[in-house]
């Protein structure tokens, strides 16, 4: 149960945004730029970044509700032993590009506050053509979700055990983005 009162049957950040609606406008749009623009990284790739960002943060919810969203993306949405279920175990054993291997430990180093894995990483990804967009938008995606993990967990949120939930919402979110109402109703 949530330390503060949100909607009875709404879970994760979804609660505390029904329930504070002036700071999710904000959330929602900062999420939105961040894990919907296309200029230098895809929509999967975003999405795959706050994963990891989530998964190193031990986020439940965000870990999910985002892989669910990156399976939409990456036409992986049954998930059974796909692309997402192996970053959720461990990324570092995932079938990723190594461009998008390099984003992921960018991502993983600046969510676990290590300047110089950080540094390193960085320096790899450029090694591999990354531009200061790339760069700037994974470190921004990876430090973003660290308040957005946090705020969730912080919050003691409900976390749903149903996987159909995560899946409704990732497909709510991969068509309509972050702007939108949530699938879910209380």
């Amino acid at each position: 149960m949530a330390h503060v009162d949100v909607p009875e049957g709404m879970p994760g950040i979804r609660g505390l945004m029904m329930a504070y609606p002036q700071f999710a406008v904000h959330m929602n749009g900062i999420a939105n730029a961040l894990l919907r623009g296309d200029e230098v990284l895809t929509a999967a790739e975003r999405e795959t970044i706050a994963v990891v960002a989530s998964r190193t943060n031990e986020c439940i919810y965000c870990s999910r509700t985002h892989a669910a969203v990156a399976r939409c993306h990456w036409g992986d949405e049954a998930g059974a032993g796909g692309i997402m279920d192996q970053i959720l175990e461990d990324y570092r054993q995932a079938p990723l590009t190594p461009m998008l291997m390099a984003l992921c430990d960018i991502a993983a180093a600046a969510t676990r506050l290590d300047r110089a894995a950080t540094a390193a990483a960085i320096d790899h990804a450029r090694s591999l053509g990354a531009n200061d967009m790339v760069i700037h938008d994974t470190v921004l995606i990876a430090s973003s979700f660290c308040m957005f993990n946090r705020y969730v967990d912080g919050m003691e949120t409900d976390i749903p055990t149903d996987p159909e939930v995560y899946a409704r919402i990732g497909r709510q979110r991969s068509v309509e983005g972050y702007a939108t109402p949530p699938i879910l109703t209380p």
